[in-house]
């Protein structure tokens, strides 16, 4: 009894996967036990991903579909260098603003600022995009005004200056995620919205990771950000350069 149990609830979790890509249709699994991060009993909801031909794209077929995306390989190299950069900046925003006098204090009020500023951008500047159905020339913008943001960032000497660019840079960084990630599901389309969000965040977060690391050990070395910091500028300018180069989505109204 217990083995045919135990069967029973290998092919409910198998057929979370399965029966939506044999009948096109949603599908409730039977009752299965959890594994890896627990062993609750659970149910899987899950539905087919369809193309307009009709074509149903798994998880596997999804990536191969985002990774021949010659757009998505772009979007994919501007949130590596957008969210390592943003992470980076975040992180060492202390380190990077001590050798010009600033106290600890002051950093933490150009990173509270930032966070403002993007807060403030993510709720409007989206809505824009949407209202216009374009995405390009906001992710562009916002691209082009992180340059500026940081160029102060890096060489501001006076706390006013510090705090506009902070808040400048948070509106750009911050601003351009939703757009971008919106973008990249429209023009990864049929595969999986959330396949296409996790590339996207996970290559940022690697990159970022990468960038932190990497940042702590030219201070230990050098004793300055500089370096790093004109990097990130070049870096975000060739973003800025990278997103004229992409096209809008068919379901934005260009083909």
């Amino acid at each position: 009894t217990e083995k045919r149990f135990m069967s029973s609830m290998r092919k409910s979790e198998n057929s979370s996967r399965v029966v939506p890509m044999s009948t096109g249709r949603p599908h409730v699994s039977g009752i299965f036990r959890g594994r890896g991060f627990g062993s609750d009993l659970l149910i899987a909801i899950s539905a087919p991903v369809v193309a307009l031909s009709g074509e149903r794209l798994g998880v596997i077929e999804g990536v191969r579909h985002i990774f021949r995306q010659r757009e998505m390989l772009v979007l994919l190299y501007i949130f590596l260098i957008g969210i390592g950069v943003f992470n980076g900046v975040t992180t060492w925003i202390e380190e990077i603003l001590a050798p010009r006098g600033f106290t600890a204090e002051q950093a933490g009020s150009a990173g509270g600022i930032m966070m403002l500023g993007g807060i403030l951008g993510a709720l409007i500047i989206p809505i824009l995009s949407d209202k216009t159905g374009r995405r390009i020339p906001y992710l562009f913008a916002c691209m082009v005004a992180a340059v500026p943001g940081l160029v102060g960032l890096a060489f501001a000497t006076s706390y006013p200056m510090l705090l506009a660019s902070s808040f400048l840079l948070g509106v750009a960084t911050l601003s351009a995620g939703p757009i971008g990630f919106e973008y990249g599901a429209e023009v990864s389309h049929p595969a999986p919205e959330s396949t296409t969000q996790g590339l996207l965040m996970m290559g940022g977060q690697l990159s970022g990771a990468i960038f932190i690391f990497a940042m702590d050990a030219v201070h230990a070395r050098t004793g300055s950000m500089s370096a790093f910091m004109i990097f990130f500028i070049v870096a975000t300018a060739l973003n800025a350069l990278l997103a004229t180069r992409l096209r809008e989505a068919p379901a934005t109204g260009e083909e």
